[in-house]
């Protein structure tokens, strides 16, 4: 454990709390105008999830040399098998034909076939296979070729997207850019992995750490009055701002990964908690693979309707925390099965 870098941790379970959030708000409804505003934050905090288990497994990946082998072999074959089986399950699910899964696996393109939040497996399919390429590549880079690649690949993109965005809301005018520049010669993802392996090496002062808070104070404060704005101009505007491909969203992700490192690059004072929650990270892949499942499950008890009509929050609160927590032990229990914990 002395080796383990427990901030990793902390923010996977932080993204994997984010990403129950992002996929179970929606059921909180009659709320007072508090309540409105307090559901729309939720929604824009749970946007920095994925980024954040970008930005982990950047951190992770990049520092070493990986060779062709094991990221084939292992990495993603892992990633194949849990899509494969998530699809039969929600193919299943669906009451659809299991023969007509097969061609939905490479496009992605149904969601009676393919579950919606398994873009992210198809995503760190796509980061593997970049992974050799990165690692020899950052191996040359100073500290000016980072701070470049970070802005070309990360800041600007996603603001650009961003400007995209809230224009028409704030000028009635629309700019495109052009997709065939920022899509293909930045791509995002990429830009949230070398940021994670930059920010990991990056000794973070104080003052960082503050303007970090202050950062992401703003950034969640303006994502989401500006989303309510949006909302009472047009049709759907609550949600313009829901994507983790915008700027708003890239300042959140990077200013929690600051924080958390900040305050816990030393680890945890108690060699319990350190444990539990190393015992927690471990479960967040299979958590991430089967919550939505849960999810659907616990919307059909009667127990659980009866909390959400006594408070939509309480009710929320309540099931993404047996959402989490269940699916955890569950998962903790079936990875002691040596084939399991390989996918899992």
């Amino acid at each position: 454990m002395k080796s383990r870098v427990i901030y990793f941790d902390l923010i996977k379970i932080l993204a994997i709390i984010m990403v129950v959030i992002n996929h179970s708000y929606w059921y909180v409804s009659n709320v007072s105008e508090i309540g409105v505003y307090i559901n729309q934050f939720l929604l824009m905090f749970s946007k920095a999830a994925v980024p954040l288990f970008f930005m982990v497994s950047g951190a992770l990946l990049l520092k070493k040399k990986t060779s062709y082998k094991e990221i084939f072999c292992k990495r993603i074959f892992r990633m194949v098998i849990a899509l494969v089986l998530i699809c039969i399950l929600w193919t299943l699910y669906n009451n659809q034909s299991l023969i007509s899964l097969i061609p939905y696996l490479f496009n992605g393109s149904s969601e009676d076939f393919i579950p919606y939040w398994s873009w992210y497996l198809y995503a760190m399919i796509a980061l593997y296979l970049m992974t050799p390429f990165l690692q020899k590549m950052l191996k040359n880079f100073n500290n000016n070729d980072y701070l470049v690649f970070i802005g070309l690949f990360l800041l600007l993109p996603s603001f650009l997207k961003f400007v995209s965005a809230i224009l028409p809301i704030l000028l009635g005018k629309s700019i495109v850019f052009n997709s065939e520049v920022l899509d293909i010669m930045f791509p995002i993802q990429i830009g949230y992995f070398v940021t994670g392996y930059y920010l990991s090496n990056l000794e973070i002062k104080s003052k960082y750490k503050n303007i970090s808070i202050a950062c992401l104070i703003i950034s969640l404060a303006f994502s989401t009055i500006f989303s309510l704005y949006a909302g009472n101009k047009v049709e759907g505007g609550s949600t313009i701002l829901d994507s983790y491909l915008l700027f708003n969203t890239v300042v959140s992700a990077i200013s929690i990964f600051i924080i958390l490192k900040y305050y816990f690059i030393k680890g945890l004072k108690s060699e319990k908690i350190t444990k539990f929650v190393i015992n927690f990270s471990n479960t967040i892949f299979g958590v991430y693979l089967f919550h939505v499942f849960a999810i659907l499950f616990l919307r059909k008890c009667t127990w659980i309707l009866s909390v959400f009509d006594i408070n939509g929050f309480l009710g929320l609160l309540v099931m993404d925390f047996i959402v989490i927590v269940g699916i955890a032990i569950i998962v903790h229990l079936l990875k002691k099965i040596s084939i399991l914990r390989k996918i899992l």
